[in-house]
């Protein structure tokens, strides 16, 4: 008789609960009018501005294949190294005139300084006329806005650009490193590795030291022949000079050579590294 009664109360509740079910609507996750398309993806995403040193720069997005996009709202926001914004505003419109809806479509657009610096102004002041009176860490920051063709209705990216103002020699370069142990033997024989050198002020970046992503590398450039390269003494050994080589900086080609190394009990470590621009 129990196991009658156990059974019916479970019988019952599988019916209560088959009622309530149908009494509820099922999520509408996908109806005639969400809002879809409108997708911009950045193959620019970061320039590095250096002072005096950039003419103009090509700055490239990809429209994928979708729903018929007019044109492309770039519109731009300057924020000073101390964190004081613009307002927003409109640099520029590429159009599309919905040549998405076949194919992809990778469209790029144009900037020099005069192009940067129209329109803007920070805390009531433009900014000014002469690039290098900028900061180091000063920036640009580039917005999508996607016009969409069915209905003018307007789609923000997450994805943009960034344009920093760096220094004469920061950028996105390819690192050729070599590491010899002292017991160990050759522990990294000209391998690449891609490297983005960071601007910290007019004349040092910060990248990592040989292939260790976690170890700071400081790197200061003074002049052709007067290179420094520094580790962070709170974390590392400190480097020197090793006699296989000379630090140096080609300022027509950009490439940088550095010859370092740091000593423990059983003797030196010694990295070489050649930074190309990629």
């Amino acid at each position: 008789m129990k196991n009658i009664i156990n059974k019916t109360y479970i019988l019952l509740f599988a019916m209560i609960a088959l009622v309530l079910n149908s009494c509820v609507e099922p999520v509408d996750l996908i109806t005639s009018n969400v809002n879809t398309g409108g997708l911009v993806v950045p193959v620019t995403k970061n320039v590095p501005y250096k002072l005096g040193a950039t003419a103009s720069f090509d700055v490239t997005v990809t429209v994928p294949v979708g729903p018929a996009i007019t044109s492309i709202e770039v519109y731009k926001v300057f924020t000073t190294v101390d964190g004081e914004s613009s307002s927003k505003v409109l640099q520029t419109s590429i159009p599309v005139s919905g040549g998405n809806v076949s194919a992809e479509v990778e469209t790029s657009y144009t900037l020099t300084y005069a192009d940067l610096k129209s329109g803007i102004t920070v805390g009531g002041s433009a900014l000014p006329d002469d690039e290098t009176d900028l900061s180091i860490g000063d920036s640009w920051r580039m917005e999508y806005i996607s016009v969409m063709a069915d209905d003018s209705r307007q789609v923000v990216n997450n994805a943009g650009t960034t344009v920093s103002v760096a220094n004469f020699f920061a950028g996105a370069y390819i690192s050729n490193v070599t590491y010899d142990h002292p017991t160990a033997g050759m522990q990294i024989d000209g391998v690449d590795y891609k490297k983005d050198l960071l601007a910290l002020d007019a004349t040092k970046c910060e990248t990592y030291m040989s292939g260790w992503t976690d170890v700071q590398l400081y790197i200061t450039i003074l002049g052709p022949n007067t290179v420094i390269v520094e580790s962070n003494p709170d974390e590392w050994d400190e480097l020197h000079t090793i006699d296989w080589g000379t630090n140096s900086y080609d300022p027509v080609t950009g490439n940088i050579d550095i010859y370092y190394g740091y000593t423990r009990s059983n003797g030196t470590r010694k990295f070489e590294e050649h930074f190309t621009l990629r």
